[in-house]
């Protein structure tokens, strides 16, 4: 119940600074990121990490440096295809 509740707070948090900003909170992306796979959210995980890399941003990268937190979802499509359009290689 405590990650649902952060999840669905830095989620709006977040869409409100990018989308009404345009602003790149980088590194609060990547914190949605990981509530989403705690949470087990994974599609909703690759919805952000492809969104991250649509709008160029610059702590992209850091999502794909083998951390065992991506575990579920590394070996998924989307995120592999990420990986591979960023030329960052898979570990």
């Amino acid at each position: 119940m405590k990650f649902e509740y952060q999840f669905k707070f830095a989620s709006t948090i977040y869409e409100y600074f990018y989308l009404k900003s345009g602003t790149s909170l980088a590194a609060f992306m990547e914190r949605i990121v990981w509530l989403c796979i705690l949470t087990e959210q994974y599609d909703l995980a690759l919805d952000w990490i492809e969104t991250g890399w649509e709008s160029r941003d610059p702590d992209q990268p850091y999502i794909f440096t083998g951390s065992e937190l991506y575990d579920p979802i590394s070996d998924h499509p989307r995120y592999i295809k990420v990986a591979q359009e960023m030329g960052l290689p898979l570990k």
